[in-house]
């Protein structure tokens, strides 16, 4: 246990002096001096502390040294991989829960809501997404919805700056999110409706998307210096699926909630689907300076996929502790 603690302490410490790729890099050579104590040890446990210490008759904290010096390599190996490991599919401290039960997945909520029956990203009569067709989530321009421009409140709490500032960033909300009568496991116990949070968010939203952009591009093959959508998304050319995830840690890629409201003024809305997309732009509208705080920010995203069912879609239930699962990554 000494061992598997140290190594656990020291791997979380190099693991934030290391790059993404380092500690892969890491993380193998750990494994490899764990496989080298195995190659070894019979001659160490049987030859040696069997047949030749076995035999003297050592005091009881000689014993105990012996076999906690013994045993101290491989346990501090094993010990040091895990934060390797973990780190390496996350930049984020903060997005560390959701990565390690769920290697798979991410946490891309973004909090913001995709109108049902009023977006040309989903087609009218049956709701399936039109794959790579361009719309608004976070509308800067008034509209019909009077006090709402698209934002949302995940966990409660009234929304402030910096929360949805933050979850723009990262992603990471407290409460379990799922559509509303899925029987899928754990929805019983989920939420299914949001807070609306009004105002347009005019700092929160400019700043938390360019410190999300900030975290740096995962798959820029054309040396543009973003994830471009046909890097982060790739075309089948079938029907179904349309696409498949190429980068599923780049900051371009999120995942909004189709929602519904039920009165106006917009206080909640239910969460009725997922989509999965691209986070593309986000423009000044309605004024000359938005980042003076005159004006409106609009944000644009390009559709990937849809799905009105936790088993049945793209994606599982939005669980802290495993993250979203994204289906086709595996597949």
């Amino acid at each position: 246990m000494g061992g598997l603690g140290f190594g656990s302490l020291a791997g979380g410490q190099l693991a934030d002096r290391l790059s993404t790729r380092r500690r892969i890099v890491a993380f193998a050579l750990s494994e490899l001096a764990i496989s080298l104590f195995a190659f070894v040890s019979v001659f160490v446990l049987y030859d040696t502390l069997y047949l030749k210490l076995g035999q003297r008759a050592l005091p009881a904290p000689a014993v105990a040294a012996v076999l906690f010096l013994t045993l101290l390599w491989p346990t501090f190996f094993m010990g040091l991989s895990l934060p390797l490991l973990s780190r390496a599919f996350t930049d984020s401290a903060g997005r560390a829960a959701a990565r390690i039960g769920s290697l798979v997945g991410g946490h891309n909520m973004m909090p913001w809501g995709l109108l049902r029956g009023d977006t040309n990203c989903l087609n009218a009569v049956t709701g399936k997404a039109i794959f790579g067709a361009t719309c608004q989530v976070k509308v800067g321009a008034d509209s019909g919805i009077t006090g709402w421009r698209g934002a949302l409140d995940y966990d409660g709490g009234g929304g402030g700056s910096n929360e949805y500032h933050n979850n723009i960033v990262d992603g990471t909300v407290d409460r379990l999110y799922c559509i509303q009568g899925d029987p899928a496991p754990n929805c019983v116990s989920s939420y299914t409706i949001v807070d609306s949070l009004t105002g347009n968010k005019v700092g929160g939203t400019g700043q938390g998307i360019e410190d999300r952009w900030a975290t740096g591009a995962q798959c820029d093959s054309n040396g543009n210096g973003i994830d471009d959508f046909n890097e982060v998304f790739t075309p089948t050319g079938q029907v179904s699926p349309a696409y498949t995830v190429s980068c599923p840690d780049s900051p371009w890629l999120i995942i909004i909630p189709i929602i519904t409201y039920e009165s106006v003024p917009v206080q909640t809305v239910t969460i009725r689907g997922w989509t999965l997309a691209y986070l593309s732009s986000y423009g000044c509208v309605g004024g000359n300076n938005c980042a003076g705080g005159k004006g409106h920010w609009e944000v644009s995203i390009e559709i990937a996929d849809a799905a009105y069912s936790q088993s049945a879609g793209f994606l599982g239930n939005f669980d802290p502790t495993s993250g979203v699962f994204i289906r086709r990554l595996i597949e």
